[in-house]
């Protein structure tokens, strides 16, 4: 047996307390999800249906730090946004927050992460909170379902894994602890295309007028392979006939289910999404895999083009890059003078570029007579941008393309200072979907950790990328995303938390491991009784 790596530690591990070198790998947080039917439209805009006068409509919110008593009066909340705000002011007593995610209310625990952590919400009183929020329409507007996950902690357990397992498993975390400080926590990430949808504005919910009966086609290359799919070419095949739907109208968001389902069903690997916090309607197809060999390419299908199809929304996968100007009444060129003092007199402004943090810009007369050397010096001072001389004026042009890529410039002294300054311009955003090559990145090696943090997702994403990776038979490890199990030898696993058997004799599943619930214990699956 090799020697086990130092992340490893003692932790009780079974029913009978027994000590065994064990990895605790993360705390994840505890959450209630308010589901609705398949035909609710929930965004903040979205009518809540509740009755528009004084009606108080109540909910309890339990939390392992208490019961916070939700009261929401029906004038208050007459859109899911406005929904959102009046629970959340009642939702200090249970340290929760309450935020729309897709078609769901999600209550998630604040503070604190990890076993022993938990959020149940139940509907009270004459006017139960969330089974009161309907909207008109057909069968399957309404509240479907509230589903609690608790807090868990989730761990490795050396002696469970057999010695290939082991020596995978060992043979990335020396790698990491070999780097030492070389591990700077950069995020491994997948590849990416995307296709953005630039005419008549639409968002999720708006109408695409594709044809229910008509199968639609796109292709799709994910990690280099263009074999994919039922006929082996790349084409996926996406179904709109979804039966929960009825007869409602296909909008983006219900394509974006039958892309998401085609390409589970298809075997292609890769998610679908749509980009938030853009402008522009953008559909994304990600890679399950990371790193540079992560890649993806969306063109239109063969036959029933799914782009074809849309054309009146002008799908565009061309990416621009966003700029803005600084207008001069007199063009300039390199050799120009800029009119800034040839002393140490220093000029200032700023700007932002795709919405990042901003920026400082400071410059020394002296050292920028001319427009060349301003531009040297403006550059100097600029990241994720680039500062030019086009047409005359000066420009600084962001480096990301896309409809994320934006500048901002602060008109400052180093600018207003310029002989024949006339004024900073409108911006103008980048145009297209940005697609994303894969990035290798690294980790560090420190557990827990919880899983909000950069840390864990890169743990994950490395080990999904490692020898480790890959679904064979008897051992294997689920990659970075969802909640399966994160490494498995034989009947030997490890898994979510669940509440541990009621009654002793009954079996312990082999799907789960357990927590008594004393924030000091963790027990692990040995698939025998209790």
């Amino acid at each position: 047996m090799r020697t086990i790596p130092a992340p490893f530690a003692l932790a009780r591990v079974d029913w009978d307390n027994v000590q065994e070198m064990a990895l605790l790998l993360e705390e994840t947080v505890a959450s209630a999800v308010i589901q609705y039917g398949p035909n609710a439209s929930i965004h903040g805009a979205a009518a809540t249906g509740l009755a528009n006068d004084g009606t108080a409509y109540t909910a309890t919110v339990v939390s392992n730090d208490g019961t916070s008593n939700v009261s929401v009066v029906g004038s208050a909340a007459q859109t899911f946004a406005t929904l959102i705000t009046e629970i959340n002011a009642d939702l200090a007593t249970a340290d929760c927050t309450a935020a729309l995610v897709g078609n769901t209310i999600v209550i998630t625990k604040d503070t604190d992460v990890g076993a022993g952590t938990y959020v149940n919400v139940t509907d009270t009183g004459a006017n139960p909170l969330f089974a009161s929020v309907k909207q008109s329409g057909s069968a399957g507007f309404g509240l479907e379902s509230i589903k609690s996950t608790k807090g868990n902690d989730r761990f490795l357990r050396w002696d469970m894994m057999d010695s290939v397992l082991q020596s995978h498993v060992g043979s990335v975390i020396d790698a990491f602890l070999a780097g030492g400080v070389a591990n700077t926590n950069t995020k491994w990430q997948p590849g990416t295309d995307a296709v953005g949808f630039s005419v008549g504005s639409p968002t999720a919910f708006t109408t695409t007028g594709l044809v229910r009966s008509t199968t639609y086609q796109l292709n799709v290359e994910v990690d280099g392979d263009a074999t994919l799919g039922n006929t082996s070419d790349g084409e996926l095949f996406i179904d709109l006939d979804i039966p929960q739907l009825g007869s409602t109208a296909i909008s983006f968001n219900h394509l974006l289910q039958a892309i998401n389902n085609a390409l589970l069903e298809q075997g292609f690997g890769a998610t679908a999404s749509f980009d938030t916090g853009v402008a522009m309607l953008t559909l994304r197809i990600t890679s399950d895999s990371v790193g540079t060999t992560s890649n993806v390419t969306i063109t239109d299908g063969a036959s029933n083009g799914l782009l074809a199809a849309l054309a009146a929304f002008t799908p565009i996968s061309v990416e621009t890059s966003g700029y803005q100007e600084v207008d001069f009444t007199v063009s300039k060129a390199g050799g120009d003078a800029t009119g800034l003092a040839n002393d140490a007199t220093v000029y200032t402004a700023s700007v932002v570029v795709d919405g990042g943090a901003s920026q400082p810009i400071a410059v020394t007369g002296s050292a920028a007579q001319t427009y060349t050397t301003l531009l040297a010096e403006l550059n100097a001072d600029t990241t994720g941008a680039v500062w030019s001389i086009e047409g005359g004026n000066l420009r600084c042009t962001s480096s990301s393309t896309g409809s994320g890529s934006t500048v901002a410039i602060t008109t400052g002294t180093v600018f207003t200072t310029l002989t024949n300054y006339s004024a900073v311009l409108t911006a103008v955003a980048g145009t297209g979907a940005a697609a994303a090559a894969g990035v290798d990145g690294t980790t560090d090696v420190s557990f827990p950790k919880t899983i909000d943090t950069v840390a864990y997702a890169n743990w994950l994403a490395v080990l999904g990328a490692s020898q480790v990776g890959g679904r064979t038979s008897g051992q294997y490890m689920y990659g970075p995303t969802g909640y399966g199990p994160l490494f498995t030898s034989g009947s030997s696993m490890v898994f979510e938390r669940e509440d541990k058997p009621a009654a002793k004799g009954e079996a312990i599943g082999p799907q789960f491991t357990y927590f008594d619930n004393t924030g000091t214990e963790r027990y692990f699956d040995t698939d025998v009784a209790v």
